[in-house]
Formats: C-alpha cells, sequence, structure tokens
C-alpha cells in the first residue's frame, strides 16, 4: 500500500472520493494497509479467505505522526466477504481517521476502537453511521477512543449491530439523527449550538456530559438523556435538553458556569441531582405545556441547590 501511495501520479491526496480501494484478505495472500500521510477513495475491506479475520497492526491503522483520510465512504465487510472481518483501528495521531462519506459495518463485521494492546485517538465521520455488525472500542486507556460527528449536513446514527462508544463528541449544527439507543460509557461532549435528535431513542451517559461553551447545544425527540453511572457525573456547559433523567445513585453534579434549560422533564429517578449555584431552568413551551419535575412517585431522586 505505500508502494501505492507514494507513487501515485499528483500526490495520493489528489485520488477521487469516488474511486475504492478494496483491501482483501484471500486464502493465498496477507493483505496490509497504509494509515500514515494517506488517502483512500472509498474503502472496502473484504475478507473471501473462509476463515474469520482479525487484522494484525500491519494490517491496521496504526502510527501516531498523521492518521488515514477517506474521501469517500469506509466499508467494513463489503459485498463479497465470505466469513467475518475485525478491523483494528490503532491510529492514535491527534487527528484521527477521518471518513468524509459515510461508516457501514455489515451484518457479522467489526470495527475495533483499539483494543486490550493498543490505544486509539478514534475516528471523525462526516456522514452517515450504520451499525449493522459491532462497533467496539478497547480496554487499553492510553488515548481518546473518541467517535466524532462533525460533519456540516445532517448526520443518522444506525443500525441493528452492537455497539460500545467511550466517548461521543458531535460538532454537528445542522443536526444528528438517532434511529437507535446508545451508550457512552465515558463522556458526551456537544459543541456550540450542535444539534442532537434522539426522535425516541434513549442515550445512556456513564460518566461525563459537556454542552456548549459560547451557544448551547441542543437535544431533541421524545427520547431521553439518561445519567446512569455508578459515580457521580460531573455535568458542564450549556444544553438544552427535552428530558434528562438522573438514575444514578451517587448523583450528578453541575460545574462552575452550566446552564441546562429543560423543554419537557427533569426526571430524578434515583441520586440527588446538584445544582451547585449554577442555571437550571424549567421552559414553558406554550401555556399549556412545560417542563416538569418528576421523582417517579416513591423513587428517592431528589435535586439540590444552595
Amino acid at each position: 500500500t505505500t508502494s501505492w501511495r507514494d507513487s501515485y501520479e499528483n500526490g495520493i491526496s489528489n485520488i477521487p472520493s469516488t474511486s475504492s480501494w478494496y483491501v482483501r484478505q484471500t486464502s493465498a495472500s496477507t493483505s496490509t494497509i497504509a494509515s500514515v500521510d494517506m488517502y483512500y477513495g472509498n474503502l472496502i475491506i473484504e475478507n473471501t479467505s473462509g476463515s474469520a479475520w482479525s487484522t494484525s497492526l500491519a494490517q491496521a491503522f496504526s502510527g501516531s505522526s498523521s492518521a488515514a483520510i477517506i474521501k469517500g465512504n469506509f466499508d467494513i465487510g463489503g459485498t463479497n466477504s465470505t466469513a467475518p472481518v475485525s478491523f483494528l483501528n490503532s491510529s492514535t495521531s491527534a487527528v484521527p481517521v477521518q471518513i468524509k462519506g459515510n461508516l457501514l459495518v455489515r451484518n457479522s463485521h467489526t470495527l475495533n476502537i483499539g483494543n486490550a494492546s493498543n490505544d486509539c485517538s478514534g475516528i471523525k465521520v462526516e456522514g452517515n453511521v450504520q451499525i449493522d455488525g459491532t462497533l467496539a472500542y478497547g480496554s487499553s486507556s492510553g488515548a481518546a477512543r473518541t467517535i466524532y460527528l462533525n460533519g456540516t449536513s445532517a448526520q443518522t446514527f444506525s443500525g441493528s449491530g452492537t455497539v460500545s462508544v467511550y466517548n461521543l463528541n458531535i460538532s454537528n449544527t445542522s443536526g444528528v439523527t438517532f434511529s437507535r439507543n446508545l451508550t457512552v460509557s465515558n463522556g458526551v461532549t456537544l459543541s456550540d449550538n450542535a444539534q442532537l435528535n434522539l426522535q425516541s431513542c434513549t442515550l445512556n451517559v456513564l460518566n461525563s456530559w459537556s454542552g456548549g461553551i459560547s451557544s448551547s447545544s441542543t437535544v431533541s425527540g421524545t427520547g431521553s438523556v439518561i445519567l446512569s453511572g455508578s459515580s457521580q457525573q460531573q455535568l458542564s456547559g450549556k444544553t438544552a435538553f427535552q428530558t434528562l433523567r438522573l438514575n444514578n445513585s451517587s448523583g450528578a453534579q453541575m460545574q462552575s458556569g452550566a446552564s441546562f434549560d429543560i423543554y419537557k422533564a427533569l426526571e430524578l429517578q434515583s441520586g440527588t441531582f446538584a445544582i451547585n449555584g449554577q442555571t437550571l431552568t424549567l421552559r414553558a413551551q406554550s401555556v399549556s405545556n412545560y417542563a416538569y419535575l418528576n421523582n417517579f412517585g416513591g423513587n428517592t431522586g431528589t435535586d439540590s441547590a444552595p
């Protein structure tokens, strides 16, 4: 792959986004792949060897000085695979692997954001995300392992597969729409004016929440953001929620400068929601439709303010 990279006419950065680059494991060959200083059009990872293939470091995204840029779609599994692919992204570049098009992980195939032995800074996706196979993150804790949804036009996150996310960062001001439930094991960050539409889905957050700094981020839809960690969760920035639920016996605490608007309900299922001298506003959408506090009638959730 590096030979193609170094010999591409006018430089590999000029490869068309409509081109297709297949990395295919067969029974007679072992595929390799380049990451540092590498550009792809559409990148398709396939396995026709007849047995499961887990990529080695030589067959994975790796390196720290730069990361691959995929100008089209990134397809794990493709249409020709006859056995599962488990592809590893272990790039620790400060700027993660960038996918300018869509990310598709097909049924029975896996994309690993790091593993037990290798860190990973994450991936940036500007198009849609569809996980019908498995999206997983590694247990090695030296890097962020962040999924960035940073498109400039509307994005969707969908699929029927298994998804594990360590950190989620949304900066798309045109909106990201979920059509599946999601659990984030560490932190969620929404940038200034970022838009997240849960529709009727649930976003479980096990650690921190960070909203916009100068301008509020927005979570819309009939679904809920649920703070469901096991230690006290730290909440910062500015966010407008529809329904925010606390289901953590250790509670959650707003940090300095935090400002949350609630347009439907703050649901106190378990634990103490500590306002901590910050701004929490229950908003009215109309004279007959206003936000409320709900402690689930007999459960132990409370709110506290100085």
